[in-house]
């Protein structure tokens, strides 16, 4: 109908699972992303990812949110197991953090970001799991990126989840259905933030 809609439809499209944020990630910023692979599932794939990957490593269901889906893989009985519950295999090398960056996208621009950091010496740093956030020291650099990516992809509602490792930031996903707490502990209104972008962008002649 060639209307305008919010979120943008490459936000949609490619939010929609992991396949689709990683391959459009891969696009535009392919050394900003773990080692991964996206294979079908049949018993050579399951030897190529023993073949290729070391313990531990990560698998991870494709659409899942809120750290379930996601699968710290420690030996060949735990992803057989994982193997027999998911059509494709989605593997990422493990990488040793105790916290990760949710960046948050609304429009062209970030209106917030914030550490989740791990605070159970667990696998997940999701705040559904327990992870504590954290406003401060907040680097520039990784705003940067994901204002940068987000632009490239046509991206206007999402949260990005980065990591750092030695200096070194890689996305391990967005998605454009995102959990409010930063939001709420910083007394931010993100609908008021949609209402302003949708009005400058969708009003003008």
């Amino acid at each position: 109908m060639k209307k305008n809609i919010f979120p943008s439809i490459q936000s949609i499209q490619l939010g929609f699972n992991k396949i689709e944020v990683t391959r459009g990630l891969w696009s535009v910023v392919p050394e900003h992303v773990p080692k991964t692979l996206i294979l079908g599932n049949n018993q050579e794939n399951v030897n190529r990812v023993f073949a290729e990957f070391s313990f531990p490593f990560v698998a991870k269901e494709i659409r899942s949110s809120m750290g379930k889906g996601v699968f710290l893989i420690k030996t060949h009985e735990q992803f057989h197991e994982y193997a027999e519950q998911n059509p494709y295999l989605y593997v990422q090398e493990y990488l040793p953090i105790d916290r990760d960056l949710r960046v948050c996208v609304v429009g062209n621009d970030v209106i917030t970001a914030y550490w989740r950091i791990n605070q159970s010496n667990s696998f997940h740093n999701n705040v559904a799991k327990g992870a504590h956030i954290s406003f401060d020291d907040i680097p520039e650099a990784a705003l940067e990126l994901v204002r940068h990516t987000a632009n490239r992809l046509g991206i206007n509602h999402a949260g990005f989840d980065l990591v750092e490792v030695d200096g070194h930031y890689y996305f391990l996903e967005f998605n454009t259905l995102f959990g409010n707490q930063g939001f709420q502990q910083q007394g931010i209104s993100v609908e008021g933030y949609i209402y302003r972008y949708i009005t400058e962008m969708f009003t003008q002649p």
